[in-house]
């Protein structure tokens, strides 16, 4: 009799240990799908690339560029209606000229070559332009606050420098 009790008692402890670590993968899968709902993306895009290359502005957005003036890591153009609330992204008034001579002196600090991209809300709507030498970035999109927060590792930090 005790043989089973003893049983029953393991059964039940398996079957509890069981069901929390289920409970967790839940809770994690949950927490995971939560955290990346408000970032878009970066879509490789030859004529955002040209865009910039050429120094085409386009009226819809503002331009920002992060890193120095004349040797950015980043320009960005963003729909007019958000805005770029980061000390590390400053705005200009681009015209042809200028856009076209940021963009020929990015940083250049990597071997990567520069590319241009759309900047995607998580739902695919196209709401910006992107170029840069530096592959590993995001965007962080709030449309509640209708913000844009694209990310990146500094390539000076990332390098040593």
């Amino acid at each position: 009799m005790i043989e089973i009790i003893n049983k029953i008692k393991q059964s039940t402890i398996k079957f509890h240990q069981l069901g929390t670590a289920l409970l967790f993968v839940i809770i994690l899968v949950f927490l995971s799908a939560c955290s990346f709902q408000n970032y878009g993306k970066l879509a490789m895009s030859s004529k955002a690339q040209e865009a910039f290359r050429i120094g085409h502005v386009y009226p819809e957005y503002n331009y920002y560029y992060s890193g120095r003036e004349n040797m950015p890591y980043a320009i960005v153009g963003i729909d007019k209606q958000y805005s770029v609330p980061s000390k590390f992204w400053i705005r200009f008034d681009a015209d042809s000229a200028k856009l076209k001579k940021m963009a020929s002196g990015l940083y250049r600090d990597t071997k990567d070559r520069p590319y241009g991209s759309d900047i995607l809300t998580p739902d695919g709507k196209k709401i910006g332009i992107w170029y840069s030498n530096i592959i590993y970035a995001s965007v962080k999109i709030d449309a509640e606050k209708q913000s844009v927060t694209p990310l990146y590792v500094n390539p000076e930090l990332r390098r040593g420098h």
